[in-house]
């Protein structure tokens, strides 16, 4: 027997290159969308990291009360960010209830100006935490408002 001769038309061949085209694309599709889920995920672990040495220089000022007798700017190093801390602002005070001060638990701007007893005073604390070292261009800035107890008079 002679095998009969067919010309043959490469359907197989064609199909093959067809199917690595299209794994090929998917293959760089996926590898995209990793890439882009790793940015996004890294963009939010530096401005976790920039609010929390933000909060943690807010909770460095508020921990020491004298910061408050004469309220300044300052800058700190925290981790590689560096925190700039705007002078805190008195927004008023009030008696602390109970105390024979005049003004019943009104709050007064600036401060009471009283010469005894201790106010309740309400400060608002600014923070901006950048990271200057990783060049990403993270910058957070955190706003607080406390309330704290202070000799009367310390509001200005």
């Amino acid at each position: 027997m002679t095998p009969s001769i067919h010309p043959q038309r490469g359907i197989a061949l064609v199909a093959a290159l067809v199917m690595l085209v299209l794994l090929t694309l998917l293959a760089v599709t996926l590898i995209r969308s990793g890439t882009v889920n790793l940015m996004i995920t890294q963009n939010m672990q530096l401005q976790q990291e920039a609010e929390n040495s933000a909060q943690r220089a807010i909770e460095q000022l508020v921990s020491n009360v004298d910061a408050f007798d004469s309220p300044a700017a300052t800058n700190a190093t925290i981790g590689d960010y560096a925190v700039a801390m705007e002078m805190p602002v008195c927004l008023g005070a009030r008696p602390r209830p109970g105390d024979s001060m005049a003004g019943e638990g009104s709050l007064v701007e600036g401060g009471t100006g009283g010469t005894a007893g201790i106010e309740l005073v309400d400060w608002e604390l600014t923070a901006t935490s950048t990271d200057p070292t990783l060049g990403s261009g993270t910058r957070v800035r955190i706003n607080q408002g406390i309330r704290i107890e202070m000799l009367a008079g310390r509001c200005l």
